[in-house]
């Protein structure tokens, strides 16, 4: 339901609710203002997505207004306490979170700069990946409904739908990437909010920013490049459960409100991405029977009640959704999904090293202190699922590397709070010794970066016998390399726009408009253009059939003189009427 009347109204209810949830006082003591601010901001995406999930299925509108709604209820728990009592949430903030944020976003202006052409926000991804994900945002805008792992549809689709007033269809593209971008920052924001209680002193500041635009600049990072909006969400969702989990370990919120916010963490994990869902559950499940060991009330109604609340409509909304939608209508089986290889970042294991012995001795000191933090078992569990992986991937080739290499991602984030720990609990000594260690570290890396290495090399390369840089930084190195790749060729989009522009909204034809697109392009066509064309992926089928619908339904066709299909009936297409052309394809009418 696009409407600026409607994108006015979630806001202020947007707005209303998080007031009220940053307000209400929730504890005597004072919590970190930064850690708040982002875990709120993704709890809300998540309640969104609970909403979603429960309306969807009773056949309500999920739209902007219907979302509204609910957050003017949920913001009246919130704001009647504080009302009431007249009492607010007093929070810490200090210097080192404003120079964070201003780095951070600093860090990602730059980025989206380099790889969307600042404003332009154009389509720029590694991989077709983002395309069928970006239909699906437009679906939830055009439908008011959900399918499938829906969380990432539910949040970029609400972007969209909010910003949809001010621009044309055919340019909604641009909310899909800036939501990517702001889900890129949240990242980072969200990841200093974990290791934000940690930060004491000088050092620590300065070590927390470092580690935590690291962490940004690393795996993150490379999945926005790579356009697996689902994949960084859901480091996203686990750093949030790590705060969370904490603070039910430690009673510091009050026990239903606990096992809410668990609640919507989890059913937001098995509908962000699946892959991860079963060692996150399997983690707070561990949560949830240390603390009933330790009150001694393990084997009790209270442990069965606390897991019912927790996992029960997350699992059943699951496998209504997930499973239902992707395994069983699809017809797809595990086995065959997850062997299916893909383009992914493949590094076996250097990006890890240098901060490796750091996070190793960051997980030992957290087991020595017997501290109640979820990472503490959350990283054995996904490191032997990890090692799982491999042993199938490389025994009998049951699990792709492709889905491997996703472990990687949730892995960068373990090892980048482990380590960051590792430093916390370091004499004054031994953060000197790691200091010159990251320092050393870093001058290779802006050796490398700043040119000067290369041009070393390029004088003469009797000084070394390659470029060695990117050998010890392989992943930063990567990105950097593929940030200023050039993005959806502008006369691509050009074709998209006048299709739209100049047949579909101005009702020159009521019939679908399809592209003889390879398929690796058609997706895009699809989102961009707002048209669903299943009938016309001649991949899926064959030309003839392709021809049959074309003809019989089709007043023009959008064709790319690089695609197969084009190539091998370059007669029939050439042989139709241009009404649009340039360099790489053109528009035609239908005999």
């Amino acid at each position: 339901m696009v409407s600026l009347a409607a994108s006015i109204f979630f806001a202020v209810s947007y707005l209303i609710l998080a007031g009220g949830f940053y307000f209400q006082k929730k504890s005597d003591e004072k919590f970190y203002g930064i850690t708040w601010l982002a875990l709120i901001f993704v709890m809300i995406q998540c309640y969104h997505v609970f909403i979603a999930a429960v309306i969807n299925v009773i056949h309500i509108p999920v739209n902007l207004v219907t979302f509204g709604i609910f957050d003017l209820v949920a913001a009246v728990y919130f704001w009647l306490p504080v009302y009431k009592k007249k009492e607010t949430q007093k929070y810490i903030y200090g210097i080192v979170d404003v120079i964070f944020l201003i780095l951070v976003v600093v860090a990602v202006v730059w980025f989206a700069r380099n790889r969307y052409y600042g404003f332009h926000l154009s389509i720029n991804y590694k991989t077709v990946d983002p395309a069928p994900r970006f239909r699906e945002a437009m679906d939830f805008v055009n439908d008011q409904s959900i399918s499938r792992m829906f969380y990432a549809q539910v949040v970029n689709g609400t972007m969209i739908e909010l910003l949809a007033p001010f621009e044309r269809v055919d340019y909604y593209y641009r909310f899909y990437v800036l939501s990517d971008v702001v889900q890129l920052l949240m990242s980072g924001v969200m990841f200093f909010g974990v290791i934000r209680k940690y930060i004491k002193g000088k050092f620590l500041a300065a070590a927390g920013v470092i580690a935590s635009l690291i962490f940004l600049l690393g795996y993150p990072l490379n999945s926005t490049i790579y356009g697996f909006t689902y994949l960084g969400m859901s480091l996203t969702l686990v750093a949030m459960l790590f705060v969370v989990t904490d603070l039910f370990m430690e009673e510091r919120l009050t026990k239903w409100f606990h096992i809410f916010l668990l609640m919507l963490g989890c059913h937001a994990m098995f509908q962000c991405y699946a892959l991860f869902m079963p060692v996150t559950y399997l983690a707070i499940i561990f949560a949830i029977f240390l603390k009933q060991y330790r009150k001694k009330i393990l084997i009790s109604k209270d442990t069965v009640v606390t897991c019912l609340a927790v996992f029960l409509f997350p699992c059943i909304s699951g496998l209504w959704y997930t499973y239902m939608d992707v395994f069983v209508k699809d017809d797809v089986s595990v086995g065959s999904a997850i062997s299916a290889e893909g383009a992914i970042y493949r590094d076996l294991y250097s990006n890890f090293l240098p901060f490796l012995p750091l996070a190793i001795y960051g997980f030992v000191k957290l087991i020595q202190s017997r501290k109640n933090k979820m990472i503490s078992w959350f990283a054995p569990f996904f490191a032997a699922f990890t090692l799982g992986m491999f042993g199938l991937a490389y025994h009998n080739r049951s699990v792709s590397t492709y889905y491997l290499y996703k472990d990687y991602y949730m892995l960068w984030l373990i090892v980048c709070a482990l380590a960051f720990y590792g430093v916390y609990r370091m004499t004054k000594e031994a953060r000197a010794v790691t200091a010159c260690y990251i320092g050393t570290w870093a001058f290779v890396l802006l050796f490398y970066v700043s040119g000067l290495e290369n041009r070393i090399y390029n004088n003469n390369n009797l000084f070394m016998d390659s470029i060695k840089g990117p050998q010890y930084n392989d992943l930063v190195c990567f990105n950097l390399n593929t940030m200023k790749e050039p993005p959806y060729a502008e006369p691509r989009m050009e074709m998209a726009h006048y299709i739209y522009e100049e047949l579909l909204e101005t009702g020159k034809t009521d019939k679908p408009v399809p592209c003889a697109y390879n398929d690796d392009q058609f997706y895009w066509y699809e989102g961009v253009t707002n048209q669903r064309l299943s009938d016309y992926m001649y991949w899926k089928s064959d030309y003839d059939t392709f021809k049959e619908n074309l003809e019989e339904n089709c007043d023009y066709v959008s064709v790319m003189i690089d695609s197969r299909i084009y190539v091998d009936n370059q007669e029939y297409f050439d042989s139709m009427e241009k009404v649009f052309e340039n360099e790489i394809g053109f528009v035609a009418k239908v005999k």
